[in-house]
């Protein structure tokens, strides 16, 4: 979305196989700069049916798991780039299977500590591996229920889940597909 509202954007991730050797292409074609770490094992890839309206998955590959020499790679382009641009967005994955979850508090301490703008649209174990250093968070209602910060989908129930997560972002964005957004700004919604 960022290239396509006319912002430089570079991808930063492990590719490999090829599935990633394709996603890398196709990200260049639509004018994404990719910053490639090289790994061993191949990117995973999903094949959804929304013929009838619905999305039926026909198949699906799941994604390697990335050694150790490899998770170096990948912090170190995500920290140098990081620094480089100035901002970073920062999205999740689903179970830690591609790296510890960890990871994920690591380079928003070390991008922070630096003067990094950090947006991010994590949840779960990610999100958990994060104490502070977000400027903003982006996650949905389903996702905060589901974590424990919300009791409830009610605005209420969100509210005091944005409180419990304020330590780690400064600023809060809870997506509600059928109701809308609820913002905190500043300490404000």
């Amino acid at each position: 979305m960022a290239a396509f509202l006319g912002a430089r954007v570079t991808l930063v991730g492990p590719f490999g196989g090829k599935i990633g050797r394709a996603a890398a292409v196709m990200l260049r074609d639509e004018g994404i700069a990719v910053r490639s770490v090289d790994v061993a094992g191949s990117n995973g890839a999903y094949v959804h049916d929304r013929r009838g309206g619905e999305r039926a998955q026909i198949a699906e590959m799941r994604p390697a798991r990335l050694d150790r020499h490899e998770v170096d790679d990948l912090l170190d382009a995500l920290l140098t780039e990081g620094m480089r641009r100035g901002t970073v967005a920062l999205t999740g994955l689903p179970d830690g299977e591609v790296f510890d979850p960890a990871l994920y508090g690591t380079v928003v301490r070390d991008l922070a500590a630096n003067g990094v703008e950090i947006i991010a649209d994590v949840a779960g174990a990610p999100l958990k591996a994060i104490d502070q250093g977000i400027g903003v968070l982006k996650i949905s209602h389903e996702e905060m229920v589901a974590d424990g910060y919300a009791t409830d989908g009610s605005w209420s129930a969100i509210a005091a889940g944005m409180d419990r997560l304020i330590d780690r972002a400064r600023d809060i964005v809870v997506s509600c597909a059928a109701r809308g957004t609820l913002a905190r700004f500043d300490g404000k919604f």
